[in-house]
This record gives structure tokens, sequence and C-alpha cells, in this order.
């Protein structure tokens, strides 16, 4: 696809720290008004506090120019899966797709691969994926999947609040008090080490 032609591109990754490169891809696609959404994890997902230090620092700067984000609740999706225990459906679930779906009027792309939205996959990991363009069928059973876990997830916005799918304010970070502790208590650190992550 020309990518003159784009006008929607949506990106599922569990981690989300820009950089540089990624930064400029994302400005570009703005300057030209191509629609952003991104899917990623809250506090209430991951065990990886530092990145979800790094997300909380910049999300604003990503919502202020029109991206929309969504974060995963943290909760697990009853969707028909089996579970070895039923207590499991309590414990804390995260997203872990790394999906990309290019859209323009006239055909899409998808990437499905081992790619994050972060500098280890940018700099220092070998990563592979798979591109698959022209099949609406494809594109459309991968939208769907990242649509339907979009609907069960929290949008951010600018203001630093968060809304559930039924307009609801909910907390930004999903997540309990000692999970929040340890999250600012690594958030200078994870801010300094940023580039290695």
């Amino acid at each position: 696809m020309s990518d003159h032609d784009l006008t929607k591109v949506t990106i599922a990754s569990p981690y989300m720290i820009n950089n540089t490169f990624t930064k400029e891809l994302m400005n570009s696609l703005l300057e030209r008004n191509i629609d952003i959404t991104l899917y990623t994890n809250s506090l209430a997902s991951t065990d990886a506090v530092y990145v979800a230090a790094n997300l909380y620092k910049d999300f604003t700067k990503w919502t202020s120019r029109g991206i929309k984000v969504f974060v995963h609740a943290g909760e697990h999706f009853d969707e028909g899966e089996y579970v070895l225990k039923p207590s499991l459906r309590d414990a804390m679930w995260g997203m872990h797709a790394k999906t990309q779906v290019y859209e323009s009027q006239n055909t899409s792309e998808v990437m499905i691969g081992t790619y994050n939205i972060d500098n280890r996959s940018n700099h220092y990991n070998s990563e592979m994926a798979i591109f698959c363009k022209g099949s609406p069928d494809i594109t459309n059973e991968v939208k769907n999947s990242i649509d339907q876990r979009i609907d069960k997830s929290y949008q951010l916005h600018n203001d630093r609040t968060a809304t559930n799918r039924d307009g609801e304010e909910v907390s930004i970070y999903g997540a309990n008090e000692d999970s929040l502790i340890k999250m600012r208590l690594m958030a200078l650190p994870s801010w300094i080490v940023k580039p290695l992550l």
C-alpha cells in the first residue's frame, strides 16, 4: 500500500515506550491527519512497572495530539476460554499482542509479529513479523480482535482521566495502592534508563 493512501493505523503492543524513531513516525502520521489508535497495558495489567511509569509520564503527549490511547483493564475477558482454575479468572490479566493494522480506502495491511513499541525491539532484539496485504478477511479478523479488547478497556484522556466503555470515569491506573507505590518508587529510575527499555 502506498503510504500516501493511509487513513488509519491501529497498534496493539504490550509496551509503549517511544523513542526518537517512533516519535518521528507518529509525528509524520499526525501531520498527514492519519487516525492513530494505541492499545496497551495499564499498570493494572502488567508487572513491568518501569514500562507503566514511562507510559503514564508520556501518554498525554499523545492524547493532546489526537491519538486515541486505550489500556487493558487487567481483567479476564470472558470469551469462553477454558481456564485451568476458576480462581485464575480473578488474577491480573495482561495483553501481549503485537499487531498493527494499516487501513486505506482501497486496501489494508496487517502486521503480526514479535515487535514491541520500545527501545529493546528497535535497537537490541532480533524481531520478526508477518505482513499480509490486501486480504479483507484477515484484516477484519485482526481488527475485530483488537476492537473487542478495546471495547473492554479504559480510554486515557488528555486531562489525565480515564473512562470505561460506558463513559464512566475510572482510575487511569486501574491498580491497587501497592502497585501504585511500586510504580512511583520506580518512576525516576525508569525515566533515567528509558533508552535501555
